[in-house]
């Protein structure tokens, strides 16, 4: 109740929900049963607040506020540039199963399917608002082309399409960490996350990057690994003539390559 919700910063769910992409790139809704006291019933909660003139209301999540305001006139129907949406899902699956029903999964989603889910919060308003708590899911934001950043910041998000492409290769740079310093294989795992990444069409990845695939031969992996600044501008210049066919432009080719040197100098690689 919104009584029981004030003033708390996380509550207890028996059941919290997923976005998931399968290996097909279908996007689905998993409801994942908890236990109690496992730590993974503890939702977060946020308060949403009355701004000043009690004109609407704001809930602040992770810095991104989401602002309710009420309708105090007659409901309005205009046009949606959006397909309308059911008000109830079917290819909503919940887990574990209850004994005796049917599943159209025989096992745990998470093996076979991508959980790309940002967060999941409830969202209490004032009482003298009217408005029921809400549980709200938020998915991860969609790669989009040319993107540029850490590897490890293009984890668990819809690609449509796009690669994302390591340089230097993470061959490289395992290469680059064996010989440098020693490290276990869970640090070196960590440490390739955090280089430069770019995201580009699958065709050209496949097709043209130096090194995917068979061409990241030992003598290209060491040879890359001696001169890491090096390497990104090879492997950079190898795809680039691709990105111009597919209509990218050369100034913003040129501000991805300068960025993943900034990353890259950022993170310590040289």
């Amino acid at each position: 109740t919104p009584e029981q919700l004030e003033g708390m910063r996380l509550a207890s769910t028996r059941v919290r929900f997923q976005f998931r992409q399968d290996e097909s790139g279908e996007l689905r809704v998993y409801g994942l049963h908890t236990q109690p006291g496992s730590g993974a019933d503890r939702v977060p909660v946020a308060q949403a607040r009355w701004n000043v003139d009690k004109s609407a209301m704001v809930a602040v999540l992770d810095g991104i506020s989401i602002t309710w305001t009420p309708n105090h006139g007659p409901v309005v129907s205009v046009p949606s540039p959006y397909p309308g949406t059911p008000e109830r899902l079917d290819n909503v699956f919940v887990h574990p199963i209850a004994v005796g029903q049917d599943s159209a999964i025989n096992h745990y989603p998470g093996r076979d399917a991508e959980n790309i889910t940002w967060q999941d919060t409830i969202i209490s308003f004032p009482a003298d608002s009217g408005v029921p708590p809400l549980y709200l899911v938020f998915a991860k934001p969609a790669v989009r082309p040319l993107e540029v950043d850490i590897y490890g910041a293009f984890s668990g998000r819809l690609r449509n399409g796009l690669h994302v492409d390591h340089m230097p290769s993470q061959a490289a740079l395992r290469r680059y960490l064996e010989v440098s310093i020693k490290l276990d294989d869970d640090d070196i795992e960590a440490l390739m996350k955090r280089a430069a990444s770019i995201a580009i069409p699958a065709e050209v990845h496949r097709k043209y990057s130096e090194t995917y695939g068979w061409r990241n031969t030992r003598i290209k992996q060491y040879l890359d690994a001696g001169d890491l600044r090096a390497a990104l501008e090879s492997n950079f210049d190898a795809i680039k003539p691709h990105m111009l066919e597919h209509g990218f432009t050369e100034s913003d080719l040129q501000d991805a390559r300068v960025k993943m040197h900034k990353i890259n100098e950022t993170q310590g690689w040289y």
